[in-house]
């Protein structure tokens, strides 16, 4: 496989005419998310749509490790029935799933059972940073962070989501809302555009009591271990920053 290797050192991104390589034993669920975003634009690029065969490329994915392989092979009679994915029919997004029963199985599977509430946890961990976008990395930041508990009981409505993120907004920034007069009530869509309209006629100052970051959770920042629970953790980077995007990734990060 030609050399192809993804941003973090995770994944071999692969090429038109090989699919993407775990290059790590032990991945955490960052490196699984990565892994499936970069597996879906090898496939599009290759013109591959029938299922079983998307199946048994990503399975390919897993070849390096065989402690990884033979964690996989316990469930591998299950994964045959999985659907590739389940559609999100209230979506206008074709692309848009609720959630990916194939690949939820191998990543509870590696992760524990447990993975998703330990996850959760990293939530009440996200601030709203004193910069002028950050309202919009701390929407991006909590939207990533639902999306990856889609078909979990940790997954939150547009509507809940919108009450824990109105829960983090800096005393200053609520200020500025009432002033502009946004409503509470808007929809999330119409709400977080209206916020950003106000986020950009009046960025965020500097306040350390306002916008003070708590401190992370450094249990979250360590890989996965296939024979234990340890909790999922972050790239090694600030949970706050929101990674830069190359075109390719950009997509990839869309979909994940």
């Amino acid at each position: 496989m030609a050399r192809n290797v993804s941003g973090s050192g995770w994944v071999d991104m692969g090429t038109l005419k090989a699919g993407c390589q775990l290059l790590i034993p032990n991945p955490n669920l960052d490196a699984l998310e990565e892994l499936w975003g970069y597996v879906i634009t090898n496939l599009e690029d290759r013109d591959i749509t029938d299922e079983a065969l998307k199946k048994k490329e990503f399975l390919r994915c897993f070849a390096k490790w065989s402690t990884l392989k033979e964690t996989i092979a316990e469930i591998s009679h299950s994964l045959p029935s999985k659907a590739w994915v389940e559609v999100d029919t209230s979506s206008t997004d074709p692309d848009d799933f609720t959630c990916r029963p194939f690949f939820d199985a191998i990543r509870d599977k590696i992760l524990g059972n447990d993975w998703a509430r330990i996850y959760d946890l990293k939530r009440d961990k996200y601030v709203m940073l004193p910069d002028a976008t950050g309202f919009s990395k701390l929407v991006t930041l909590m939207e990533t962070h639902n999306r990856r508990l889609r078909g979990t009981m940790y997954h939150r409505s547009n509507e809940v989501l919108q009450t824990l993120i109105m829960q983090k907004l800096p005393d200053k920034f609520r200020a500025d809302l009432r002033d502009c007069k946004v409503s509470e009530n808007l929809p999330y869509a119409d709400w977080k555009t209206a916020c950003k309209d106000v986020e950009e006629r009046r960025p965020p100052t500097l306040s350390t009591t306002a916008y003070g970051p708590k401190r992370a959770d450094s249990r979250l920042d360590k890989p996965m271990n296939a024979s234990n629970n340890t909790a999922p953790g972050p790239p090694n980077s600030s949970a706050f920053q929101i990674s830069e995007t190359t075109p390719r990734t950009k997509k990839i990060a869309d979909q994940t």
